[in-house]
């Protein structure tokens, strides 16, 4: 008999590792979104259905609602956000196991503060019988966003710095705002989240990105070790235009430039901490015939005495000739930067006079004969026959989303004659979250009625 056909995509070679992207949230999705334009596996998952639709770009089988009982959205809910992902842990793990065969490591992404993207650490602990490295990519909030969202934010990352994962890369959203000062709301997420990605991308897959010829090799496993790294991991490039020799003083002085964050990372990070380095030159051949291989050894020492030892990966590649030197670098496994310990002041002051307010009682209201009368309760006794059809209908729309919310909208109605056809036609639906609500109010509904 002959073998069956392996379900193992076929490698992409132009990546140095295969990244399985996985987003969490609406920043977390569109982050997603992007990486599969530059062909990444992805998935998204959110709570919310409209964040979901509007990921147009990803095929629907790698959209995954995670709403907690058919829900849409957490609104800033932490706790919500962790119940919903707990509760489609089994739906998570199946959709991901497909993900897991052809990725190297995981890379999950999302943003710092709502109640959705903040449970990044509740999704990695649901992640981990599938024993792929993961590391993580997030946004910090800026300086004008709410308390809540600072303090989610916060709470997150200190809970995955414990978590002991591969590298976690923070993204500082106040430096994208500066960086794209003049951008209509309606171009500026797209634009902050290609630039977010496209200097991880050109690192992952740099040997292909330019007519370059290798001098010393920066390989996959080079990659796999420095971005694997414990800890917090910040890279970046810059590009020069060079006639002479290279020197190790104006390589050190460019690669403490991209060190500072440049205009994406968290900044405020002591380097001397650093446990891991990488660092690739590229240069046109009259550029690298003049200088010396003797320079890149003190280049070398340079940075183990200024990071106490870490471990160097270098690269060098011959570029065509015009082309101006680039410098790359990742630095890995250090702590956190004094931005994160600002926001962490921040929300500690902000966090406390919300959590006061929220405290404070109420002054209320005599309502006297209007107390306690239920208008949706009055109106829900009345018979469904009027409705029967249009309810009929949305339980045949294609959209599964539309199918579940009408589901979701006959949870209170008392009229059993008329709902009991609603009810066995969503049971026999294709999709297992209708079939489950359905059973739900049927076992509210007692046994009184035939269910064949």
């Amino acid at each position: 008999m002959p073998e069956k056909p392996s379900e193992e995509k076929v490698r992409d070679f132009r990546k140095r590792l295969r990244i399985g992207v996985i987003g969490l949230g609406q920043c977390g999705g569109n982050l997603a979104m992007e990486f599969s334009k530059r062909g990444y596996e992805s998935v998204a998952l959110n709570t919310s259905y409209s964040d979901l639709k509007s990921l147009e770009n990803l095929p629907k089988r790698n959209r995954l609602h995670v709403g907690l009982n058919g829900r849409s959205g957490a609104g800033r809910d932490i706790n919500l956000g962790k119940q919903s992902l707990l509760s489609n842990e089994d739906r998570i793990l199946k959709t991901m196991e497909e993900l897991a065969k052809n990725s190297d490591l995981f890379l999950l992404v999302a943003g710092m503060g709502g109640g959705t993207g903040s449970n990044l650490p509740t999704l990695s602990g649901i992640l981990k019988p599938l024993n792929v490295p993961t590391s993580v990519m997030v946004t910090l909030p800026s300086e004008s966003e709410s308390s809540l969202t600072k303090v989610n934010a916060i709470q997150s990352v200190n809970t995955l710095f414990k978590q002991h994962l591969n590298s976690v890369i923070l993204i500082d959203n106040q430096k994208i705002l500066e960086l794209f000062p003049g951008v209509s709301i309606a171009d500026y997420y797209a634009k902050a989240n290609e630039r977010i990605i496209r200097v991880l991308d050109e690192f992952n897959s740099a040997d292909h990105a330019y007519k370059i010829r290798s001098i010393r090799s920066f390989d996959s496993e080079d990659f796999r070790k420095v971005f694997s790294s414990r800890g917090l991991l910040i890279y970046g490039s810059l590009s020069v235009n060079v006639s002479g020799p290279l020197t190790d003083e104006f390589l050190l002085e460019k690669l403490r430039e991209i060190w500072k964050g440049g205009d994406l990372f968290a900044t405020g990070y002591d380097y001397t901490t650093a446990a891991v380095i990488a660092v690739i030159v590229y240069a046109p051949r009259s550029v690298l015939a003049a200088s010396s291989a003797e320079m890149f050894e003190k280049l070398n020492t340079a940075l183990k005495n200024l990071t106490k030892g870490a471990a160097i990966y270098t690269g060098i590649y011959e570029l065509e000739e015009g082309k101006p030197v680039r410098v790359s670098s990742m630095i890995g496994k250090m702590n956190f930067p004094d931005r994160v310990v600002n926001l962490l002041s921040q929300a500690s002051i902000e966090g406390q006079s919300l959590a006061e307010k929220v405290r404070k009682e109420r002054p209320t209201l005599d309502l006297g004969e209007i107390e306690g009368l239920d208008f949706f309760g009055i109106l829900n006794e009345e018979p469904l026959e009027s409705d029967l059809d249009s309810l009929l209908a949305a339980l045949e729309d294609d959209d599964p989303d539309v199918r579940l919310r009408t589901v979701l909208s006959l949870h209170n109605i008392s009229d059993h004659d008329n709902l009991h056809p609603l009810i066995m036609k969503a049971l026999k639906d294709n999709d297992n979250r209708i079939v489950v609500e359905a059973a739900k109010i049927l076992g509210k509904m007692g046994s009184p009625m035939s269910t064949d």
